[in-house]
């Protein structure tokens, strides 16, 4: 597992929050294709938004902004 600096978090937030996103989670219980929006990046650097519970993974989900 990476962990993301401090600065790839913050770079992931300005980029990613507040933002609508199409996203694609491949979750082996639920898988996601949604469009929503960006609320929150988690000190993971994880994404969650309007989509639903999952949060979305930069390098193992697909993110793409709208």
């Amino acid at each position: 597992m990476y962990i993301l600096s401090r600065e790839e978090v913050q770079n992931l937030r300005e980029k990613y929050e507040g933002k609508q996103v199409h996203v694609i989670i491949n979750d082996p219980y639920r898988f996601v294709d949604e469009i929503g929006t960006v609320t929150k990046v988690d000190d993971a650097g994880q994404l969650h938004g309007t989509w639903g519970g999952l949060a979305a993974i930069p390098g193992e989900d697909v993110i793409q902004l709208m």
